[in-house]
């Protein structure tokens, strides 16, 4: 028995060292079976093409901005400058992104654009705070801006105030969501 023991140790280093050889191997980069496979190419979530250390970059530098400097960034670049300082850091880093992203896409040619310009349009309309279900909205600013789909960046805009018939006395809680004040709206529709 004490022979048959020994024979067996023996095959269980061998099968043990030939799987350290073997993690070895697949742990290695010049292994054979490495070798086999193509060449990775810079494709859609793919990190390790340059456009990604662009945006890593301008990640960084947005994480070491105090409020001030990220608000002015963001007026600089026509963005929203409300919000707190994680908000603001968020804003500029999608900012960011999508552009470093659709320069290196158009700059490849892999974008597809079908239009040059797009309108985008946010009525405001008359509201109140609990609104029946038969409540009548009617709009009250009819604003627009121009965006060119090739730089995502406004290039005209464009508001007007219209005057409702049925409720032309706006409620309070229709100039604290709007922002809309009775005296503004009055003036811009006598102008």
């Amino acid at each position: 028995m004490e022979s048959q023991k020994k024979s067996i140790q023996p095959a269980n280093k061998t099968s043990a060292s030939e799987e350290d050889k073997e993690e070895q191997c697949c742990a290695n980069t010049s292994c054979e079976e490495s070798e086999k496979q193509e060449p990775s190419s810079p494709k859609q979530g793919d990190f390790s093409d340059p456009v990604y250390k662009e945006i890593a970059v301008a990640n960084g530098t947005i994480n070491r901005m105090n409020r001030d400097q990220l608000c002015a960034k963001c007026a600089e670049l026509k963005l929203d400058t409300r919000g707190v300082k994680d908000v603001l850091k968020k804003r500029l880093k999608s900012y960011y992104k999508r552009q470093n992203l659709m320069h290196s896409a158009a700059a490849n040619g892999n974008i597809d654009v079908y239009f040059d310009y797009i309108c985008v349009v946010d009525y405001e309309a008359t509201c109140e705070e609990n609104n029946p279900p038969d409540y009548l909205h009617e709009i009250i600013e009819f604003p627009m801006v121009l965006i060119d789909t090739h730089t995502l960046e406004i290039v005209d805009s464009f508001q007007e105030y219209v005057k409702p018939v049925v409720n032309p006395q706006l409620s309070e809680f229709c100039v604290k969501l709007t922002g809309i004040t009775q005296a503004r709206y009055m003036n811009c529709l006598l102008n």
